[in-house]
């Protein structure tokens, strides 16, 4: 049986429209690897909050390898 992996974000919203709480503009930043997306609505927010870890686990290697920032 496989273990599901704990994921934790940072989200932050710059932006809402009042009349459609759908329209919101922000940042979400991955917790375990420092790495920034950016989102524009509800549907792209929770595209990153779905997206499958795997995906982006070979950026984050390389990132964390990277001497410079």
């Amino acid at each position: 049986m496989e273990r599901e992996r704990v994921e934790s974000y940072v989200i932050r919203i710059y932006w809402r429209e009042e009349r459609d709480p759908r329209q919101v503009v922000g940042i979400v930043e991955h917790a375990d690897d420092g790495r920034q997306q950016s989102f524009s609505d509800m549907r792209s927010l929770w595209a990153i909050l779905t997206e499958h870890p795997t995906r982006y686990r070979n950026t984050a290697r390389k990132r964390m390898a990277d001497p410079v920032r």
